[in-house]
């Protein structure tokens, strides 16, 4: 439940708690806690609805890249309502370095999405900041109505489709 400061996680492995604990500081606030319990206790209906919802999106999302953006690929996620985009073909037709250079960038995936941005209005992630695997890609949020997707990946397609 976003913005209620009450996440957590589950790990047996203790080199990985390590560095999570290294880099995070423990804190919850009392609505936090008090909303989990209410949706543990009350919300699997809407949880199902918001699961059917997502895979939706999903499905939407997968139809127009494939039908709108021929060179932006898209992988079916499972369990999560985050995505990523492979953006590389654009990325490589705008020129990594030349993204680097206009925006002042150190990544071309950071300089793609200042382009994005000025080009599209959309702004999103940049799949390298989450490791060497999201080198070409953008990282985007689905948990989102269907009219809000389609109008970003509107003017989405309307900027990437002019390289």
């Amino acid at each position: 439940m976003a913005g209620l400061k009450n996440a957590y996680y589950y790990s047996s492995n203790p080199a990985l708690l390590g560095r999570v604990n290294q880099q995070h500081w423990p804190d919850v606030s009392t609505l936090g806690v008090v909303a989990t319990e209410a949706a543990y206790k009350y919300g699997g209906e809407w949880f199902d609805q918001a699961n059917a919802y997502m895979d939706d999106n999903h499905t939407f999302i997968e139809e127009y890249v494939k039908t709108n953006m021929p060179r932006v690929g898209y992988t079916r996620n499972e369990g999560t309502y985050m995505t990523f985009l492979d953006f590389s073909q654009v990325i490589a037709a705008i020129g990594p370095e030349e993204l680097m250079a206009t925006y002042g960038k150190a990544t071309p995936e950071d300089g793609f999405q200042d382009w994005l941005v000025y080009k599209s209005g959309a702004y999103l992630n940049p799949g390298s900041m989450y490791g060497s695997g999201g080198a070409g890609h953008m990282r985007l949020n689905i948990a989102s109505s269907r009219l809000v997707l389609k109008e970003v990946f509107d003017s989405i397609a309307m900027a990437v489709n002019k390289v």
